[in-house]
């Protein structure tokens, strides 16, 4: 489901802010979002729903108004937003993990505060780590998205960003390649550094694991197509390999039969990214 469009926020590699669903904000109402949501659930026995916005909860009051009216109809659903690390507030999860909120997917992007500074994501590294713990004390689980591949990324910055999502720990994690699509900021940058290594045939850069840039060609300082690839599919098989990762998702699929079989899925994922070369 999509309860809103648009986000007035500029991160310089947004596709579809820059694009196509701009950057004036505009939302259904909170009955008009939790009646959708019924009528998925009653008509079609659906249990849970992919939320889509921008940013979920850019209008506080109204999360807090959807909540409040799931609540009272006490629906057996589950339900997953994305969300901004920096907009967000113990009270909030509080509110909407007694509403159904099963997951929450946060646009972390990098560890590093300069980056996150050019590529205008106008949010703190401490906003990431806040998010995180809150949202894992409320009982929710948390999904944390990391791009790897701007063109101020180095080696450390890179490294430090792996590391900080290990630390981290989240239920679920993605390291992105940062993809200079057109119309977006991020391309004019690829541009004028002449990194641009993909031509027109956008089919061959998934955004995982090829990247379409390469910062250090023609003498240049940045991190190559070669290095950028390898720390983004390095960077995932690590994630889910580590022993502290394992135990927690041991101890999580005990919680439930669906925590079972959810787990048990993303098991098989893993395993099948692997079998392809993704990781």
């Amino acid at each position: 489901m999509i309860r809103s469009r648009g986000c007035p926020f500029q991160c310089v590699y947004c596709w579809f802010l820059q694009t196509i669903y701009g950057h004036r904000w505009r939302g259904q109402s909170p009955e008009r979002v939790v009646a959708e949501m019924e009528h998925l659930h009653r008509e079609f026995g659906v249990k849970e729903i992919r939320l889509d916005d921008d940013i979920f909860e850019l209008k506080r009051d109204r999360v807090m108004e959807v909540c409040k009216l799931l609540q009272a109809k006490n629906l057996d659903l589950i339900w997953a937003p994305q969300c901004r690390p920096d907009k967000m507030d113990p009270e909030l999860l509080t509110e909407m993990k007694k509403a159904g909120c099963g997951r929450i997917l946060y646009g972390c992007e990098s560890a590093s505060q300069e980056i996150l500074d050019n590529m205008k994501k106008k949010g703190k590294v401490e906003d990431i780590s806040n998010a995180t713990k809150w949202t894992k004390d409320a009982g929710i689980d948390v999904h944390n998205c990391f791009i790897i591949g701007f063109p101020w990324d180095t080696r450390d910055t890179v490294e430090k960003t792996i590391e900080y999502a290990y630390s981290l720990n989240a239920e679920f994690c993605q390291f992105g390649i940062a993809t200079p699509l057109p119309g977006t900021a991020l391309t004019t940058i690829a541009e004028e550094k002449g990194a641009l290594v993909s031509g027109d045939d956008w089919s061959q850069h998934d955004g995982f694991s090829k990247a379409a840039v390469d910062y250090g060609k023609n003498g240049g300082d940045g991190l190559s197509q070669d290095q950028i690839e390898k720390y983004a599919t390095s960077a995932y098989r690590q994630y889910y390999l580590r022993p502290q990762y394992v135990g927690m998702m041991v101890k999580r699929a005990f919680r439930s039969r669906d925590d079972f079989a959810q787990t048990l899925r993303l098991g098989k994922a893993f395993v099948r990214r692997k079998a392809l070369g993704w990781i």
